[in-house]
């Protein structure tokens, strides 16, 4: 073993002489620094979770988008279901900071809502908490990319999984979705759901309105003639989406990505 080491000091030692020699410096990781501007554009977000205390304690989930204007404020729109307590639209305005090592935060200014967490390093996601003992929730902000949406946005096969409790009756649902978007506002498919561990599966058909912020509004109707409106935002060119229930009683988030069949 001595002999080993002696052998990696002599390696070491001899590169760090060649580097001399051609007159290089020691390399150092590159230290990222963020800055307000960073977060400029606009974002899609879907905090989910439960509230403590409070009169909506419970389940909690929204799904929007938020735009940044690179200097500290924001503005948006999103779904929001407190306790199956729906508000759409929910606007929201605050005001955002970053730290040099990419720690982000956020407070909406009309309910006083909080999340915090950091920056990734292509600067297009942001992980966060909210920092209230009254809250277990988390947040994921994913950067549209100056998408310019319409109808035609949202086309062709998609499968989309979520999962929520329906307050109404206390049952715990989980489900996968395989959708056809045609491109015009209509949609077909096929939804398989766990209810309490119960399985099952429907048809659907529906219609839907892709907007220029790349929000969406969705309305299903099964086999047996339910409906269930949704709300959801498209980002990553695209390519996926996330979406929340908006009928009074649910409290049910979910995320889908475009798929090839």
């Amino acid at each position: 073993m001595k002999s080993f080491a002696v052998f990696v000091f002599m390696l070491v030692a001899g590169a760090a002489a060649l580097q001399a020699q051609a007159g290089l410096a020691p390399t150092t990781p590159t230290q990222t620094v963020c800055t307000l501007a960073d977060m400029k554009g606009d974002f899609a977000t879907q905090p989910q979770g439960i509230l403590t205390v409070g009169p909506f304690a419970g389940p909690f989930s929204a799904t929007g988008v938020i735009h940044f204007d690179g200097a500290g404020h924001f503005t948006g729109i999103a779904t929001s279901s407190f306790y199956g307590h729906v508000i759409y639209p929910f606007h929201a305005d605050g005001v955002y900071s970053i730290t040099p090592n990419c720690f982000f935060s956020l407070v909406e200014e009309t309910l006083h809502i909080g999340f915090e967490g950091f920056l990734s390093s292509t600067k297009n996601e942001v992980q966060m908490m909210e920092p209230d003992s009254g809250t277990i929730t988390t947040n994921t902000l994913r950067r549209l990319v100056n998408l310019a949406c319409t109808n035609t946005s949202l086309n062709g096969n998609w499968v989309l999984n979520g999962a929520g409790t329906d307050i109404t009756n206390g049952n715990h649902t989980a489900q996968v979705e395989r959708l056809t978007f045609d491109g015009n506002g209509n949609m077909t498919g096929t939804v398989y759901t766990s209810i309490q561990g119960a399985l099952g599966n429907t048809t659907v058909t529906g219609t839907y309105t892709v907007n220029t912020d790349c929000t969406i509004l969705g309305r299903e109707v099964d086999a047996l003639g339910n409906v269930q409106h949704w709300f959801a935002v498209l980002f990553n060119n695209g390519e996926q989406l996330i979406y929340n229930y908006s009928d009074d009683g649910h409290v049910f988030a979910g995320q889908g990505r475009s798929s090839l069949n």
